[in-house]
């Protein structure tokens, strides 16, 4: 869809539209994050970042710029971006055969670890890794 498609599809809605970004697998400061950044920052359009815990490099800090901080959000994206399916099933990492009592345990440390790190900008939001069609 193009950019002059969307706008003049909204202009047909009687309320306003809440538009934001979303960044899968966000570990490392990127240079399509930076775009990503500017791009937010000039159009005052919130970022969403589906960050996975064990792999945050300190990189991803550049969010946490005083210009990034209005614009831009942390979510947990899972543990370790790793597939515990069993044979057969397809890809998942919160289930399959991951342990009942080390998920949850695993799951808390990896929103311990954002909320700790990103303070105000940690949204308390899971987003669970897609499964591969």
């Amino acid at each position: 869809m193009s950019w002059p498609a969307l706008e003049q599809e909204l202009q047909l809605w009687e309320t306003s539209a809440d538009l934001w970004w979303r960044d899968d697998d966000a570990t490392h400061d990127t240079p399509a994050l930076q775009q990503l950044l500017t791009l937010a920052g000039e159009f005052q359009i919130p970022v969403h970042l589906a960050v996975i815990p064990q792999q945050l490099h300190t990189s991803l800090d550049c969010i946490r710029q005083p210009t990034n901080r209005p614009y831009s959000y942390v979510l947990q994206h899972g543990i370790n971006h790793q597939s515990h399916a069993t044979e057969g099933m397809r890809k998942v990492e919160l289930g399959g055969n991951y342990p009942l009592e080390s998920l949850c345990d695993d799951l808390a440390a990896g929103r311990q670890r954002l909320s700790g790190h990103f303070e105000n900008q940690y949204l308390d939001m899971l987003v669970p890794l897609e499964p591969a069609v």
